[in-house]
């Protein structure tokens, strides 16, 4: 049977009418160990290796009865594919209202029974499962003021009604929780920190003009920066250094033996498959083009791809992951033409990196502790704070 006495939401749509409690199976995290046996011996080692995800597994039961309410059949299986299947990830909640967990969702085929009157009863399998095993508070536990500034205005409008922090702000946490880092928004900047009471964290030491980095619950760090060449003002503040290079009718135009250079400073390595540069190229002339990186502050110079490849495509858009980046905190790309190449013309380019950093690095605000939280280094951010639940 069907109840609407608990709360099952996902993300702003509640679905609690049609969730058919009977068929609903929950597993909550365990831990994750693995042995390794001792040789000569019948004992065998044990290792910790963190704790399985939250999983959820439910029946969605849609009754004829509520046709008027929530649509006929095809509307309903869309409405459920829409909110569980393939999402990237979504806010589950699942009993309560007060806490959700972070999760990806799937449903399984469509089963409909017959019922009285030709309509059928429709039922679905949806599968939830978090990448953590942690849950979060819907609320805070502490105080905070909004960000009122014109700044914290656009970004809020962008971004939704995540809790704003001006910088400093003194944080009283009165719950019996840790407050987390949920996540952070920054674009521009330079030396961006984040201070907690005494401990402080520095998330970038330097980012490009109107360059966004931001930071997921787990810490991990991921920036973002575009040129479409609209003048040669961005160009120009953002560049390393070029010669033979500049912003000519839309386009980012590199002559014979020209370059240009980006540089990439950080704090954190940059991960696996973690650089990645977007482009579309058209060549003239019968040189080569080539996309270089140094890792060692430009004392050499490894060619990433160049015109000779087959995976090069002149005037069609390239993505070029940077594997001798990988594990490295700094690093130079660099676009370049030959002595026998006429030009190079970029219409766009797009840089993005994935960093790592230990989440236990992030500060926190402990249960029933104040402190007062600051960022420095840059003028536009969102950050969000949340209680979280460890199994």
């Amino acid at each position: 049977m069907t109840s609407i006495s608990r709360i099952v939401k996902i993300g702003d749509t509640d679905i609690s009418s049609y969730v058919e409690w009977g068929p609903q199976r929950t597993k909550g995290a365990g831990r994750r160990v693995k042995t390794s046996p001792i040789i000569g011996g019948n004992r065998a080692v044990v290792w910790q290796e963190g704790r399985d995800p939250l999983t959820l597994e439910a029946g969605l039961i849609f009754r004829p009865d509520l046709a008027d309410q929530i649509g006929d059949e095809d509307e309903i299986t869309a409405l459920i594919d829409d909110l569980a299947g393939d999402q990237e990830t979504d806010r589950l909640y699942f009993g309560r209202s007060d806490r959700f967990a972070v999760v990806h969702g799937s449903v399984g085929d469509t089963e409909i029974t017959p019922a009285a009157g030709g309509a059928g009863i429709i039922r679905k399998t949806a599968k939830f499962w978090a990448e953590a095993a942690e849950l979060y508070a819907v609320a805070p536990t502490f105080g905070y003021a909004p960000l009122l500034s014109e700044a914290g205005q656009a970004l809020l409008a962008e971004y939704g009604e995540e809790m704003l922090f001006p910088s400093p702000t003194y944080i009283q946490n009165d719950g019996t929780l840790d407050a987390f880092l949920f996540s952070l928004s920054v674009v521009g900047g330079a030396d961006v920190t984040i201070t907690i009471g005494d401990a402080f964290v520095l998330v970038a030491p330097s980012l490009m003009s109107d360059e966004e980095l931001t930071m997921d619950r787990f810490g991990q760090p991921y920036q973002l920066y575009e040129d479409m060449f609209d003048d040669g003002d961005k160009f120009a503040a953002d560049k390393s250094s070029s010669s033979n290079a500049s912003v000519s009718d839309g386009e980012l135009v590199i002559t014979k033996s020209g370059y240009a250079i980006y540089a990439l400073p950080g704090v954190f390595p940059i991960r696996k498959g973690g650089l990645l540069l977007t482009i579309r190229p058209t060549l003239t002339g019968e040189g080569i083009a080539s996309i270089d990186v140094s890792t060692d502050g430009e004392a050499s110079w490894q060619t990433v791809i160049d015109s000779q490849s087959p995976r090069w495509t002149t005037g069609r858009e390239m993505m070029i992951y940077v594997p001798q980046a990988e594990g490295m905190v700094n690093a130079y790309i660099r676009i370049a033409a030959d002595g026998d190449l006429t030009s190079i013309s970029i219409p766009s380019l797009k840089i993005e990196q994935w960093r790592h950093i230990a989440i236990s690095e992030i500060p926190i605000v402990p249960a029933g502790e104040a402190a007062e939280l600051s960022i420095a280094g840059t003028d536009e951010y969102v950050i969000e704070w949340r209680d979280r639940y460890r199994p």
